[in-house]
Protein backbone atom coordinates (compact mmCIF):
# COMPACT_ATOMS: atom_id res chain seq x y z
CA UNK A 1 0.00 0.00 0.00
CA UNK A 2 1.43 3.70 -1.01
CA UNK A 3 1.89 6.12 1.67
CA UNK A 4 -0.44 9.59 0.95
CA UNK A 5 1.83 11.91 -0.20
CA UNK A 6 4.24 9.47 -0.99
CA UNK A 7 6.15 11.25 -3.49
CA UNK A 8 7.32 14.18 -1.24
CA UNK A 9 9.56 11.29 0.41
CA UNK A 10 10.92 10.22 -2.49
CA UNK A 11 14.08 8.34 -1.25
CA UNK A 12 17.15 9.62 -3.02
CA UNK A 13 20.88 8.99 -1.83
CA UNK A 14 21.89 10.97 0.57
CA UNK A 15 24.65 13.48 -0.88
CA UNK A 16 27.41 15.86 -0.07
CA UNK A 17 25.20 18.80 -1.53
CA UNK A 18 22.61 18.43 1.25
CA UNK A 19 25.06 19.98 3.98
CA UNK A 20 26.01 22.78 1.27
CA UNK A 21 22.43 23.67 0.49
CA UNK A 22 22.36 23.81 4.37
CA UNK A 23 25.25 25.70 4.78
CA UNK A 24 24.23 28.23 1.84
CA UNK A 25 20.73 29.07 3.58
CA UNK A 26 22.02 29.17 7.05
CA UNK A 27 25.32 32.07 5.82
CA UNK A 28 22.01 33.84 4.36
CA UNK A 29 20.08 33.95 7.48
CA UNK A 30 23.32 35.53 9.04
CA UNK A 31 23.43 38.21 6.52
CA UNK A 32 19.72 38.77 6.56
CA UNK A 33 19.27 38.68 10.30
CA UNK A 34 22.88 39.54 11.81
CA UNK A 35 22.90 40.37 15.54
CA UNK A 36 21.05 43.84 16.75
CA UNK A 37 23.84 45.05 17.71
CA UNK A 38 25.40 48.39 16.06
CA UNK A 39 28.73 46.65 16.22
CA UNK A 40 28.20 43.53 15.60
CA UNK A 41 25.41 43.91 12.71
CA UNK A 42 27.98 45.01 9.92
CA UNK A 43 30.71 42.02 11.28
CA UNK A 44 28.18 39.16 10.42
CA UNK A 45 27.08 40.54 7.45
CA UNK A 46 30.33 40.81 5.81
CA UNK A 47 31.16 37.29 7.08
CA UNK A 48 28.07 35.98 5.91
CA UNK A 49 29.02 37.64 2.26
CA UNK A 50 32.41 35.67 2.79
CA UNK A 51 30.57 32.15 3.05
CA UNK A 52 27.78 33.08 0.61
CA UNK A 53 30.53 34.05 -2.39
CA UNK A 54 33.31 31.44 -1.37
CA UNK A 55 32.12 28.22 -1.25
CA UNK A 56 35.91 27.48 -0.26
CA UNK A 57 35.17 29.30 2.82
CA UNK A 58 31.60 28.20 3.87
CA UNK A 59 33.03 24.18 3.82
CA UNK A 60 35.23 24.93 6.43
CA UNK A 61 34.56 23.74 10.11
CA UNK A 62 36.42 26.48 11.38
CA UNK A 63 34.09 29.14 9.51
CA UNK A 64 31.14 27.74 11.33
CA UNK A 65 33.30 27.78 14.04
CA UNK A 66 34.21 31.38 14.23
CA UNK A 67 30.54 32.27 13.20
CA UNK A 68 29.21 30.02 17.13
CA UNK A 69 32.15 32.09 18.95
CA UNK A 70 31.09 35.35 17.32
CA UNK A 71 27.12 34.89 17.74
CA UNK A 72 27.92 33.62 21.50
CA UNK A 73 29.93 36.61 22.21
CA UNK A 74 26.55 38.76 21.13
CA UNK A 75 24.30 36.52 23.14
CA UNK A 76 26.97 36.44 26.22
CA UNK A 77 27.20 40.70 25.74
CA UNK A 78 23.21 41.10 25.53
CA UNK A 79 22.49 38.19 28.25
CA UNK A 80 19.75 40.68 29.92
CA UNK A 81 17.21 41.04 27.32
CA UNK A 82 18.20 38.25 24.74
CA UNK A 83 15.79 35.89 23.77
CA UNK A 84 16.11 31.68 24.07
CA UNK A 85 15.86 31.89 20.76
CA UNK A 86 19.18 33.51 20.01
CA UNK A 87 21.30 30.60 21.30
CA UNK A 88 19.84 28.49 18.91
CA UNK A 89 21.47 29.87 16.01
CA UNK A 90 25.28 29.54 17.99
CA UNK A 91 24.01 25.95 18.46
CA UNK A 92 23.58 25.27 15.43
CA UNK A 93 26.51 27.19 13.96
CA UNK A 94 28.28 24.95 16.25
CA UNK A 95 26.69 21.97 14.74
CA UNK A 96 27.58 22.93 10.92
CA UNK A 97 31.30 23.02 12.23
CA UNK A 98 31.20 19.78 14.31
CA UNK A 99 29.71 18.02 10.85
CA UNK A 100 32.56 19.71 8.51
CA UNK A 101 35.02 18.25 10.96
CA UNK A 102 33.98 14.66 9.97
CA UNK A 103 36.27 13.23 6.83
CA UNK A 104 33.31 11.35 5.19
CA UNK A 105 30.58 13.18 3.12
CA UNK A 106 27.76 10.16 4.38
CA UNK A 107 28.98 10.71 8.13
CA UNK A 108 28.68 14.54 7.54
CA UNK A 109 25.28 14.14 6.14
CA UNK A 110 24.22 11.87 8.94
CA UNK A 111 25.41 13.96 11.41
CA UNK A 112 23.82 16.76 10.35
CA UNK A 113 20.42 15.31 9.96
CA UNK A 114 20.41 14.04 13.37
CA UNK A 115 21.44 16.94 14.90
CA UNK A 116 18.57 18.51 13.16
CA UNK A 117 16.18 16.27 14.60
CA UNK A 118 17.27 16.65 17.60
CA UNK A 119 17.64 20.13 17.78
CA UNK A 120 13.97 21.03 16.63
CA UNK A 121 12.68 18.34 18.19
CA UNK A 122 14.67 19.61 21.95
CA UNK A 123 13.45 23.39 21.39
CA UNK A 124 10.09 22.15 21.43
CA UNK A 125 10.34 19.89 24.26
CA UNK A 126 12.15 22.70 26.50
CA UNK A 127 9.46 25.36 24.98
CA UNK A 128 6.55 23.34 26.45
CA UNK A 129 8.31 22.38 29.95
CA UNK A 130 8.98 26.16 30.41
CA UNK A 131 5.10 26.99 29.62
CA UNK A 132 4.05 24.41 32.03
CA UNK A 133 6.13 25.49 34.44
CA UNK A 134 4.50 28.96 34.51
CA UNK A 135 1.74 29.55 36.30
CA UNK A 136 0.46 32.54 34.29
CA UNK A 137 0.88 30.13 30.70
CA UNK A 138 -1.11 27.73 32.11
CA UNK A 139 -4.10 29.76 33.62
CA UNK A 140 -4.54 31.27 30.03
CA UNK A 141 -3.32 35.06 31.46
CA UNK A 142 -0.84 34.98 29.14
CA UNK A 143 -2.14 35.38 25.98
CA UNK A 144 -5.06 37.16 27.39
CA UNK A 145 -2.72 40.13 27.83
CA UNK A 146 -0.55 39.66 24.97
CA UNK A 147 -3.82 39.45 22.76
CA UNK A 148 -5.14 42.76 24.42
CA UNK A 149 -1.58 45.09 23.99
CA UNK A 150 1.34 43.03 21.88
CA UNK A 151 1.44 44.44 18.45
CA UNK A 152 2.57 41.24 16.63
CA UNK A 153 -1.43 39.92 17.84
CA UNK A 154 -3.45 43.18 17.09
CA UNK A 155 -5.10 41.45 14.24
CA UNK A 156 -5.44 38.44 15.05
CA UNK A 157 -7.17 40.08 18.17
CA UNK A 158 -9.69 41.46 15.60
CA UNK A 159 -10.10 39.31 13.12
CA UNK A 160 -10.40 36.62 15.56
CA UNK A 161 -11.43 37.36 18.85
CA UNK A 162 -13.34 40.65 17.70
CA UNK A 163 -11.89 43.51 19.47
CA UNK A 164 -11.67 46.77 18.38
CA UNK A 165 -8.60 48.51 16.95
CA UNK A 166 -8.79 51.52 19.12
CA UNK A 167 -8.91 49.77 22.34
CA UNK A 168 -6.41 47.42 21.40
CA UNK A 169 -4.24 50.87 20.39
CA UNK A 170 -5.26 52.37 23.90
CA UNK A 171 -4.39 48.99 25.86
CA UNK A 172 -1.06 49.92 24.29
CA UNK A 173 -0.18 53.20 25.44
CA UNK A 174 -1.18 52.20 29.11
CA UNK A 175 0.89 49.44 28.89
CA UNK A 176 3.59 51.76 27.72
CA UNK A 177 2.94 54.41 30.39
CA UNK A 178 2.66 51.74 32.97
CA UNK A 179 6.45 51.01 32.40
CA UNK A 180 7.71 54.48 32.30
CA UNK A 181 6.19 55.22 35.70
CA UNK A 182 7.81 52.03 37.00
CA UNK A 183 10.85 53.55 36.65
CA UNK A 184 10.35 55.69 39.66
CA UNK A 185 8.10 53.09 41.56
CA UNK A 186 6.40 50.08 41.57
CA UNK A 187 3.11 49.94 39.93
CA UNK A 188 0.17 47.39 41.25
CA UNK A 189 -2.31 47.08 38.27
CA UNK A 190 -3.62 48.43 34.85
CA UNK A 191 -6.76 47.85 33.92
CA UNK A 192 -7.22 46.85 30.22
CA UNK A 193 -9.99 47.25 28.28
CA UNK A 194 -11.07 43.70 26.92
CA UNK A 195 -13.58 41.97 24.44
CA UNK A 196 -15.97 38.64 24.70
CA UNK A 197 -13.68 36.83 22.46
CA UNK A 198 -10.42 36.88 24.76
CA UNK A 199 -12.33 34.47 27.36
CA UNK A 200 -12.65 31.57 24.97
CA UNK A 201 -9.37 32.42 22.71
CA UNK A 202 -6.87 33.13 25.28
CA UNK A 203 -7.23 29.42 26.33
CA UNK A 204 -6.99 28.16 22.97
CA UNK A 205 -3.99 29.86 22.04
CA UNK A 206 -2.50 28.36 25.18
CA UNK A 207 -3.21 24.85 24.77
CA UNK A 208 -3.14 24.60 21.23
CA UNK A 209 0.32 26.00 21.76
CA UNK A 210 1.30 23.40 23.89
CA UNK A 211 -0.60 20.47 21.76
CA UNK A 212 1.73 21.30 18.67
CA UNK A 213 5.12 22.27 20.02
CA UNK A 214 4.58 18.92 22.66
CA UNK A 215 3.31 16.21 20.12
CA UNK A 216 6.70 18.08 17.68
CA UNK A 217 9.29 16.99 20.30
CA UNK A 218 7.86 13.49 20.50
CA UNK A 219 7.86 13.28 16.98
CA UNK A 220 11.45 14.61 16.08
CA UNK A 221 12.85 12.67 19.17
CA UNK A 222 11.66 9.28 18.88
CA UNK A 223 13.90 7.40 18.66
CA UNK A 224 12.55 4.50 16.95
CA UNK A 225 12.35 6.11 12.98
CA UNK A 226 10.34 5.24 10.28
CA UNK A 227 9.14 6.56 6.83
CA UNK A 228 5.38 7.19 8.10
CA UNK A 229 6.52 8.74 11.57
CA UNK A 230 9.36 10.82 9.41
CA UNK A 231 6.34 12.23 6.78
CA UNK A 232 4.07 12.81 9.85
CA UNK A 233 6.79 14.25 11.89
CA UNK A 234 7.63 16.78 8.59
CA UNK A 235 3.50 17.47 7.88
CA UNK A 236 3.20 18.53 11.71
CA UNK A 237 6.34 20.74 11.66
CA UNK A 238 4.81 22.47 8.27
CA UNK A 239 1.22 23.23 10.19
CA UNK A 240 3.45 24.73 13.43
CA UNK A 241 5.13 27.48 10.69
CA UNK A 242 2.04 27.84 8.77
CA UNK A 243 -0.17 28.80 12.07
CA UNK A 244 2.62 30.25 14.70
CA UNK A 245 4.41 32.37 11.93
CA UNK A 246 1.30 34.05 10.59
CA UNK A 247 0.90 35.81 14.32
CA UNK A 248 4.20 35.31 15.59
CA UNK A 249 6.60 37.22 12.91
CA UNK A 250 9.64 36.20 14.10
CA UNK A 251 11.65 35.80 10.70
CA UNK A 252 14.96 34.62 11.47
CA UNK A 253 13.59 32.23 14.14
CA UNK A 254 11.20 30.51 11.76
CA UNK A 255 14.13 30.38 9.27
CA UNK A 256 16.44 28.84 11.67
CA UNK A 257 13.24 25.60 12.82
CA UNK A 258 13.39 25.29 8.96
CA UNK A 259 16.91 24.74 8.31
CA UNK A 260 16.95 21.83 10.85
CA UNK A 261 14.10 20.01 9.50
CA UNK A 262 15.58 20.55 6.17
CA UNK A 263 18.76 18.95 7.47
CA UNK A 264 16.86 16.08 8.89
CA UNK A 265 14.92 15.91 5.19
CA UNK A 266 18.39 15.78 3.50
CA UNK A 267 19.29 13.14 5.70
CA UNK A 268 16.59 10.81 5.03
CA UNK A 269 16.58 11.58 1.13
CA UNK A 270 13.33 13.40 0.80
CA UNK A 271 14.17 15.84 -1.09
CA UNK A 272 10.65 16.93 -2.26
CA UNK A 273 10.67 17.99 1.61
CA UNK A 274 13.22 19.68 1.13
CA UNK A 275 11.59 21.69 -1.27
CA UNK A 276 8.46 21.84 1.22
CA UNK A 277 10.45 23.66 3.90
CA UNK A 278 12.22 26.72 1.72
CA UNK A 279 8.90 27.02 0.49
CA UNK A 280 8.32 27.58 3.88
CA UNK A 281 11.27 30.09 4.51
CA UNK A 282 9.50 32.03 1.97
CA UNK A 283 5.96 32.22 3.63
CA UNK A 284 7.59 33.23 6.49
CA UNK A 285 9.05 35.98 5.02
CA UNK A 286 6.11 37.13 3.48
CA UNK A 287 4.34 37.03 6.70
CA UNK A 288 6.56 39.87 7.55
CA UNK A 289 4.83 42.30 5.15
CA UNK A 290 1.51 44.07 6.31
CA UNK A 291 -0.46 40.71 5.47
CA UNK A 292 -2.94 41.34 8.85
CA UNK A 293 -3.41 45.15 7.51
CA UNK A 294 -4.52 44.20 3.95
CA UNK A 295 -6.97 41.44 6.03
CA UNK A 296 -8.32 43.67 8.74
CA UNK A 297 -9.48 46.70 6.31
CA UNK A 298 -11.07 43.71 3.66
CA UNK A 299 -13.01 42.24 6.12
CA UNK A 300 -14.17 45.92 7.48
CA UNK A 301 -15.23 46.89 4.17
CA UNK A 302 -17.02 43.62 3.49
CA UNK A 303 -18.83 44.21 7.14
CA UNK A 304 -19.54 47.92 5.79
CA UNK A 305 -20.98 46.65 2.92
CA UNK A 306 -22.66 43.88 4.25
CA UNK A 307 -24.45 45.71 7.08
CA UNK A 308 -28.38 47.28 6.49
CA UNK A 309 -28.04 51.19 5.07
CA UNK A 310 -28.84 52.97 8.12
CA UNK A 311 -26.36 51.03 10.36
CA UNK A 312 -23.57 52.21 8.17
CA UNK A 313 -21.69 54.80 9.28
CA UNK A 314 -21.02 57.82 6.78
Amino acid sequence: MQLPFAKLTAIAEPREESVALVELMSALLLFAYPPEIWYAEPVFRALALLGIAFRAVRVSPYYWLLCAALWSATVVATWTWAGNHKYLVAYWCLTLAACRALPEARDRVAALGNAGRHLLGLAMGVAVVAKLLSSAYVSGDFFAFELLHFSLFHHLSVLVAGCQSLDLEQNRLLVDSMELASIAGPVNEVRLTSCPGIAWFAPFMTWWTVGIEGALAVCFLSPRRSLRLDLASHALFALFVVTTYTVATVVWFGWTLCLLAIAHARQIGARRLCYLHIALIGLVIMYEMPVGDVLESTVEQMTSWLSPPNARVV
